[in-house]
C-alpha cells in the first residue's frame, strides 16, 4: 500500500506542478496582454473624454473668447523668447548696439556654424540660432554687456564665453569670446 500511496502521491505532484506552469503560462499570455490594451484603452477614453468636453466649451460663445483670450496670452510670452525669422536679422543689430551702448572696444560678430541652426525637440518650426562675438571690455562693462544681453527680449541665451586677461597692465581690457544662441520661428503665424 505504501508504493500506491507514494505514486498517487507523485502523479497529484506531477498534476499541480503542471497546473501552476499552465496557469502561469495562462496568466502571461492571455492576461497580461489584455491588461495592456484595457490600460491604453482607457488612455484613449480619457483622451477622448478630454476633446469631448474641449469640444462643447468651444460652443459656449464666452469659453470660446477666454480660450481666445489664453491663447493671444501664450502668443505674447512665446515672442519674449522666440523672434520670427523675417525679424531674425535685426537682432545682429541689436547686439552691436548693445555693444555701442556699453562702450566695448574691437567688437565683432558673426554667424556661428559650431552648431548649425537646430529644429528644436518639441517644434517643426522653432529653430536655435548660434552667434559669435568677441570683444574686449573690462570687469564693469563686460558684466554690463552680459546683463543687457540677458535681459534683451527675445531672450538671447548666453551657451558660453572665454576671457583671456590682458596681457599688459596699462589697460583693464580683457578679450571676451561669447557664443549666444536665440529661437527663431520660420512658417507661417498660425
Amino acid at each position: 500500500m505504501k508504493m500506491i500511496d507514494k505514486e498517487n502521491l507523485k502523479f497529484v505532484a506531477i498534476v499541480w506542478g503542471l497546473s501552476v506552469v499552465l496557469a502561469g503560462a495562462a496568466y502571461n499570455f492571455v492576461i497580461v496582454p489584455q491588461i495592456q490594451a484595457k490600460q491604453t484603452l482607457k488612455k484613449q477614453l480619457a483622451e477622448k473624454k478630454h476633446l469631448y468636453e474641449f469640444a462643447q466649451n468651444m460652443s459656449d460663445v464666452k469659453k470660446r473668447q477666454e480660450f481666445n483670450k489664453d491663447i493671444e496670452e501664450l502668443r505674447g510670452e512665446l515672442a519674449k523668447y522666440v523672434v520670427n525669422f523675417e525679424n531674425s536679422s535685426n537682432l545682429t543689430f541689436d547686439i552691436s548696439r548693445i555693444a555701442n551702448e556699453k562702450r566695448v572696444s574691437s567688437f565683432s560678430i558673426k554667424g556661428s556654424d559650431y552648431s548649425k541652426s537646430k529644429t528644436i525637440e518639441t517644434s517643426k518650426d522653432i529653430y536655435k540660432n548660434h552667434v559669435k562675438i568677441k570683444f574686449n571690455a573690462g570687469f564693469s562693462q563686460f558684466a554690463a554687456m552680459l546683463n543687457a544681453l540677458e535681459r534683451h527680449q527675445p531672450v538671447f541665451f548666453i551657451d558660453d564665453f572665454k576671457i583671456k586677461r590682458a596681457g599688459n597692465n596699462d589697460t583693464n581690457d580683457n578679450s571676451v569670446d561669447m557664443n549666444i544662441s536665440f529661437l527663431t520661428k520660420k512658417g507661417q503665424e498660425g
